[in-house]
């Protein structure tokens, strides 16, 4: 099978690779892209599962706190950065939102 995903970015929490993300599509100011995790994603699956959740059903209480606000406490810590490869953006700050592990949105802020 031949890969024509060219671009895309590396996702690091830190100095960990956790996954992949292959540029698919553009819903402005949102990037929709594949995402092959690897196995450290797992890690940190828990948080990500929990935002997204935690967007797509607001009046959620389990989580008992606003998007952003969880946000701000649990993924930012995580010191992600993204690292282009192909002909995609470079910026240095962005929203990531993860869903199921296998699709990732990202916004530049």
């Amino acid at each position: 099978m031949v890969d024509n995903r060219k671009d895309g970015w590396l996702l690091y929490a830190g100095d960990v690779l956790i996954g992949t993300a292959y540029f698919r599509s553009q819903d402005q100011p949102w990037y929709i892209c594949d995402f092959e995790p690897t196995s450290q994603y797992e890690t940190y699956r828990h948080i990500f599962d929990a935002y997204a959740k935690l967007v797509n059903e607001p009046s959620n209480e389990q989580i008992g706190t606003e998007p952003a606000d969880f946000y701000e406490e649990n993924i930012e810590s995580l010191n992600l950065r993204l690292v282009p490869f192909g002909n995609e953006w470079s910026g240095e700050i962005y929203v990531t939102q993860i869903y199921n592990g296998s699709e990732i949105w990202l916004r530049p802020v």
